[in-house]
């Protein structure tokens, strides 16, 4: 299993969002799980970042909500009351 020092080098244009995080959660040894609802695409360049940085920072960027277990990773949309 990937500790959350391991560095990520990735780049991509109009990547499904699905793909992009399954790419950035790929070595981290866990499975993913997405909510029905994530849907679209992302750009980015990663060089050298550790992947959960790499992810905190796509799920901020996207509005995304992530709940962890010890061995999967479930993505949902973050859902604001007003």
């Amino acid at each position: 299993m990937s500790t959350t020092d391991d560095l990520i080098y990735y780049e991509d244009q109009n990547l499904p969002i699905r793909d992009a995080l399954a790419n950035i959660i790929k070595n981290s040894g866990k499975k993913i799980i997405f909510d029905s609802q994530i849907n679209g695409t992302s750009s980015f360049s990663i060089n050298g970042i550790p992947w959960r940085k790499v992810l905190e920072s796509f799920v901020q960027i996207h509005d995304l909500k992530v709940d962890e277990s010890e061995h999967t990773i479930f993505v949902q949309k973050k859902y604001f009351k007003k």
